[in-house]
């Protein structure tokens, strides 16, 4: 149990490798002890959650934690299985499912009243609904939801990244100075993507190349990708800085900037495009274009399969490397 409690902290720091570590002893000596350690090792299978969502690997988030959740939450660990929920809703928005994510956190929220609980829980879920709403572009929601939030890094940290997504970039990079030069390394890489994505949404990459290269040869030893990967930025590329020597990922488009497309995007398809990065839905866009909200979902069909796209983020980040938008 002490294990996996330091596993979480070395991890939610951004010490993703000494909190895999840490965690792999505290599952390996669980299961040597037997099944009468298994509510002692949720600890252990949160850390393991979080570290594998940095790294983007989301199926392995679910499949270390998802099954393990109930029978934690009966022995009356609420709040070690408050934070993987949110983990898990973390893990949902990132793959785009939205209702999924919210239903989640709401649940949770809901087994949370009938319970006399800390502020810090009440802050995990305001966080990972707030993160959900920004990847669905909810701004309004999120927004009321950042009010709530005490103040505080996360705070700023949300604040910014709804500015951003409203289109309001000035100040942001000199705002986030701060946690890029003095905060704990999930920090640095939260405000260093941030911030890089308000140079590039600037039209100044040199100066967005510049601030991930601070620290893109310790996000790589680490393997965080994720915070990167939100902004529209890959930092496999060797574009980057550094020696990109972190394995590809399936579906990660490492390298893009250096491949042409096979088949080039047509007017209206790079039209639809440059709303992607507004967070406009589908039926906004296509207001804006007078077109039907199907003839949207058809050109962002034809986008993502010439891209080599997963979904909407994703043909946004490879987008930028081709330099079409």
């Amino acid at each position: 149990a002490v294990l996996g409690a330091e596993a979480w902290v070395e991890a939610s720091r951004g010490r993703l490798r000494l909190g895999s570590e840490v965690a792999a002893q505290a599952l390996a000596l669980g299961t040597e002890v037997g099944r009468g350690a298994r509510r002692t090792m949720i600890g252990a299978r949160v850390a393991m959650a979080h570290i594998h969502r940095m790294r983007d690997e989301l199926d392995s988030a679910v499949d270390v934690l998802a099954d393990h959740l109930a029978a934690a939450r009966r022995e009356g660990h609420i709040a070690i299985t408050t934070l993987g929920e949110a983990e898990l809703a973390l893990v949902d928005g990132a793959r785009g499912d939205v209702g999924a994510a919210i239903s989640r956190v709401q649940r949770v929220r809901l087994e949370l009243q009938a319970r006399a609980t800390s502020p810090f829980l009440r802050l995990v879920l305001d966080v990972a609904e707030c993160r959900v709403r920004l990847y669905a572009g909810d701004l309004e929601r999120a927004r009321d939801l950042i009010a709530e939030i005490a103040p505080g890094t996360e705070r700023r940290l949300l604040a910014e990244r709804a500015a951003i997504d409203a289109g309001r970039i000035d100040g942001v990079i000199e705002r986030l100075t701060d946690l890029r030069e003095r905060g704990d390394r999930r920090r640095r890489f939260l405000a260093t993507a941030l911030s890089a994505r308000a140079a590039a949404e600037a039209d100044d990459v040199a100066t967005a190349r510049t601030l991930i290269g601070e620290v893109v040869e310790m996000a790589r030893e680490e393997g965080a990708v994720r915070p990167f990967h939100d902004e529209g930025f890959d930092i496999d590329d060797p574009a980057l800085g550094g020696t990109a020597t972190t394995p590809a990922r399936p579906g990660s488009g490492t390298a893009v900037a250096a491949r042409t497309l096979v088949e080039p995007l047509s007017d209206r398809e790079l039209s639809v495009l440059r709303f992607l990065p507004s967070r406009m839905s589908n039926r906004e866009i296509g207001t804006e274009l007078f077109v039907s909200h199907n003839t949207v979902k058809s050109h962002l069909k034809a986008i993502y399969r010439k891209l080599g796209a997963d979904g909407r983020d994703d043909a946004v980040r490879r987008a930028r490397q081709h330099g079409l938008i």
